[in-house]
């Protein structure tokens, strides 16, 4: 499917436990024809205490979480994954190691989740910290893997290509909060390429999303989910 994208091409993502706030946008994105990826976690609240058993993981699933999920899927959008609890995982694998990073933060997820319906098979990283290892260990179960732009080095942003694609697992998106990310949205367009870009909440993004959606329009760019990366 790779084949099949046009360029420019943005692909727009929405972490963590946002869920009721972005089925409210769902309206917004089909009115700019906008298909997007939402990378959910579980744990809500970084104040809680860790899910650190599958029965405590399923009791902190909020009533509303598969529902909104199943109608954001259904409109067209890519369901990926955030981790169970919204930990730096590279951190955490030198601490407790790839076996048990992917049996506390991934295994229980993917399980509760294949339950519900959704094959998940992209992933985006709490935080955007990563390491090799953490790729290593993570590329097992997904097709790709979402990092970000960290606000202190901007000039790590990229203009992917086609072939970029066609050789990459590892993407780094840009936050539309962040200062700059205008300019990396001029980039795609100048480059005639694809660029990620990401948000949390839409209804603290609007401005953001608003402009992003104009520049997208005034510069024939197509918004692809993650999906449109599997063969």
């Amino acid at each position: 499917m790779i084949d099949m994208i046009k360029v420019p091409a943005i692909f727009l993502s929405f972490d963590d436990w946002w869920e009721r706030e972005w089925v409210k946008y769902l309206p917004m994105l089909a009115d700019n024809n906008v298909k997007a990826t939402f990378y959910p976690c579980i744990r809500k609240n970084l104040g809680m205490p860790i899910l650190d058993s599958e029965e405590k993981i399923r009791d902190a699933i909020r009533p509303a979480f598969w529902p909104s999920l199943k109608e954001i899927q259904a409109q067209g959008h890519t369901i990926g994954f955030h981790s169970v609890n919204h930990l730096k995982l590279s951190f955490l694998i030198k601490s407790i190691g790839p076996q048990n990073l992917m049996k506390t933060e991934i295994h229980p997820g993917l399980k509760i989740f294949s339950e519900n319906g959704f094959k998940l098979k992209h992933f985006a990283y709490p935080f955007g910290n990563y390491s090799p290892e953490t790729n290593d260990a993570l590329l097992k179960y997904f097709l790709t893997i979402r990092t970000i732009v960290p606000l202190e080095i901007p000039s790590m942003m990229r203009a992917y290509s086609i072939n970029d694609l066609q050789k990459t697992k590892v993407f780094i998106a840009f936050d539309i909060k962040y200062p700059g990310w205008q300019s990396a949205l001029d980039l795609v367009f100048k480059k005639q390429s694809i660029g990620f870009f990401f948000t949390h909440n839409p209804y603290d993004s609007i401005s953001e999303l608003n402009e992003l959606f104009y520049s997208a329009k005034k510069h024939g760019a197509t918004f692809y989910p993650m999906s449109a990366l599997e063969a």
